[in-house]
């Protein structure tokens, strides 16, 4: 195992990129690729030379979604993903460090580099068991998603204006502190997420609150069982392949929670 210095991790990546022959496979919570030029052209060069491309990530900007989707790079969409490893089909590298140029620019992080097969098949293992397939969704992600959220917020700020709404910075959701009593919510086009704001709540409390937001939901929407984020509880709602009509219908029953 040899450890990667910080603003080093960046070219190191690059080079595993450049050596892989088989496949290339990204793990990072958030990426900004499209004006790192010495990972774009080997990125590039792996795809012409038919190397299999998956990046996993948690949330992605519309210009890295086409960059990367003009290459032919498979994208997969990973919830409360925070893990970091880039892996060929010989070497892995696993870092603190986001596939973020800015980062290994500007950041102090660390990567540790393995080249054994032991320790390749045990991070390998971790993918295939953590990563890959169950928790990840291939994403249809185009840039007409972004001015659809943006159509969104104008509407539920005119629908709910005694509620502060914003269109995040990412610009890939809605959130509010006060649109719905007692939650946080996150709001995309397909799925509204509710998150109590308190630590760690107690499992009577959490109980409490599950039933409340399940029997608030009149429709026929899918509700996950609440998880943990960060120490925090959350709710997820599927509104896929419903209208907009059908969120704020949602939304007006959560308001009623107390």
């Amino acid at each position: 195992m040899d450890i990667i210095n910080p603003n080093l991790i960046g070219r190191q990546i690059a080079k595993l990129i450049a050596q892989s022959t088989e496949k290339f496979y990204a793990v990072t919570a958030w990426l900004d690729l499209s004006n790192w030029t010495y990972v774009l052209e080997e990125l590039t060069k792996a795809r012409q030379r038919g190397v299999s491309i998956k990046i996993f990530f948690r949330s992605i900007e519309p210009h890295d979604f086409q960059t990367l989707d003009n290459l032919g790079i498979e994208l997969y969409q990973v919830k409360r993903l925070h893990t970091k490893f880039y892996l060929n089909e010989k070497e892995i590298i696993v870092s603190s460090m986001n596939f973020i140029e800015a980062s290994d620019l500007y950041a102090i992080d660390i990567g540790l580099h393995y080249k054994d097969a032991e320790n390749y098949n045990k991070f390998y293992h971790y993918f295939l068991k953590h990563i890959n397939g169950k928790n990840s969704d291939e994403i249809d992600y185009l840039v007409d998603d972004e001015k659809a959220l943006k159509d969104l917020h104008g509407y539920l700020a005119d629908r709910f204006t005694d509620s502060r709404i914003n269109h995040t910075s990412t610009g890939n959701y809605l959130f509010s502190r006060n649109l719905i009593p007692v939650f946080d919510i996150f709001i995309k086009p397909n799925e509204i997420t509710l998150k109590y704001p308190i630590k760690k709540p107690d499992g009577d409390k959490v109980k409490e609150l599950t039933n409340k937001i399940f029997s608030s939901i009149k429709k026929d929407f899918k509700t996950e069982e609440p998880h943990d984020d960060y120490d925090y509880c959350t709710w997820d709602i599927s509104i896929s392949n419903h209208s907009t009509t059908d969120l704020v219908n949602i939304i007006s029953d959560l308001r009623q929670l107390n």
